[in-house]
């Protein structure tokens, strides 16, 4: 038997998986120094979310002047308003908005990705954004 096991819970099929290696092990019979770790984690963002997410980014670089002036990519948008949602950190250097922290999606949780879609939702409606969801 190994002597050190992993469990990532992250739906019913791998809690299926770690109850049944717990409940079959024979307590008498586990080796010294057997080490069991269980972390739970909540599902990761699907692609359509991320999708959404970048489509709504495009529709307010699109309709909205950068702060700081000027236009800025979708990229630069989302990881801005990401940021900016996170509540990270912002200052002003010479008239421009300087994010302190990368607002990356990588790695956010599918709560998290609805979160920042009704987020983004609402702040460009806020400035007067028509979203197009990605459709033109």
């Amino acid at each position: 038997m190994s002597r050190s096991r992993d469990f990532i819970v992250t739906g019913p099929d791998s809690r299926r998986a770690c109850l049944s290696f717990l409940g079959g092990l024979d307590l008498a019979r586990v080796p010294l120094g057997l080490d069991v770790r269980i972390r739970v984690r909540e599902p990761a963002m699907t692609d359509a979310p991320r999708r959404r997410l970048c489509a709504l980014a495009d529709d307010v670089a699109s309709q909205v002047e950068f702060p700081g002036g000027g236009h800025a990519s979708g990229a630069s948008w989302r990881r801005f308003l990401v940021a900016l949602h996170r509540g990270e950190q912002r200052m002003t250097r010479d008239g421009q908005v300087v994010v302190v922290a990368n607002g990356s999606i990588a790695g956010a949780t599918r709560q998290e990705a609805s979160d920042l879609i009704a987020f983004l939702e609402a702040w460009g409606a806020e400035r007067g954004v028509t979203f197009t969801g990605g459709e033109g």
